[in-house]
């Protein structure tokens, strides 16, 4: 009787076993994760504390804009017409959370005709350079002196220029005569020291395998990097923002976002476009004109043109 209850006790306990193996095998919740597949995109970055992006802040400390103006951001100056800048979730860099946008302009007056990239529109918005208060520096006088400027959304969800953005359409100023005062003051091209000081904050690489990027990068993001190229003279050449994603036409988050690097290659060379899925870095970039070969968001920056993916 003892041996039988035994028996029938081991047979039970092995039932139980074998049932539960079997419920364990096809709950989702318990089984191993699949492993990653050429389709899935680089793994996330660790975006900038506001303790990092108050001290970047703190070094774009130039100011374009005179007669008594506050922007509303921070900018750099790369030639004596154009700087770059900086655009976060509010207008005291030094009470900043997070960034919106990275952005660039350019001098020129308040005319079609001085419009940078007039055909496609990058450059929305016009402010004059002299104004008692910046609310009132927004275009409105035809041939008034001042920045065309470009924003670059570092937004995850459209990340990209933003065409059409705060707009202040121009019309043209054949025979108009020049808004005084008429001659604006040149800016001071950031010098070497200072582009170093800050190209040490941009201190993230997301590019792994070996491979040298050319740039001083910032995750802003957890799947989006603002870049800067570092140059002998001083001024960034190219600045720009990267996008996680595939090599693949869906993931393309624009056609401005001509570029993409795998972030796993051996070497920089290699990692240009790769196969379809491959995971990596969407960028697009803007020329500052400090020994770019744009002036604005470029186009013709180095394109990978991505295959169709199934």
């Amino acid at each position: 009787m003892l041996l039988s209850a035994l028996m029938l006790t081991t047979v039970g306990i092995g039932s139980v076993l074998m049932s539960t193996a079997s419920e364990s095998s096809s709950d989702p919740a318990l089984m191993a994760p699949e492993p990653s597949t050429a389709m899935d995109p680089p793994p996330p970055g660790e975006p900038a504390t506001p303790e990092e992006l108050r001290a970047i802040a703190a070094l774009f400390d130039d100011q374009p804009f005179a007669g008594g103006q506050n922007q509303p951001r921070v900018a750099k100056a790369m030639t004596e017409g154009t700087f770059v800048f900086l655009q976060f979730d509010t207008s005291n860099g030094q009470m900043a959370k997070e960034l919106r946008y990275l952005g660039f302009a350019v001098q020129g007056r308040f005319c079609a005709e001085s419009r940078p990239d007039a055909e496609m529109g990058s450059f929305s918005h016009f402010h004059r350079w002299f104004s008692p208060a910046y609310g009132a520096g927004h275009g409105t006088v035809p041939a008034a002196e001042g920045y065309w400027m470009s924003w670059l959304a570092v937004n995850p969800k459209a990340p990209g220029v933003g065409y059409g953005l705060f707009a202040t359409p121009p019309g043209s100023c054949a025979g108009t005569t020049p808004h005084l005062p008429a001659v604006q003051t040149a800016l001071e091209p950031t010098d070497p020291g200072e582009a170093k000081a800050i190209e040490a904050l941009f201190d993230d690489d997301p590019f792994v395998g070996g491979q040298t990027s050319p740039y001083a990068m910032k995750w802003v993001d957890e799947r989006i990097f603002v870049f800067l190229e570092p140059a002998e003279a001083g001024p960034w050449p190219n600045v720009g923002v990267g996008v996680a994603g595939v090599y693949c036409t869906d993931s393309q988050p624009t056609p401005d976002f001509t570029q993409f690097r795998r972030y796993n290659a051996t070497s920089w060379d290699e990692s240009a476009g790769g196969e379809a899925g491959d995971a990596g870095y969407w960028m697009a970039r803007y020329g500052t004109g400090a020994g770019s070969d744009a002036l604005g968001i470029d186009r013709a920056f180095a394109p990978t043109p991505p295959p169709e993916c199934a």
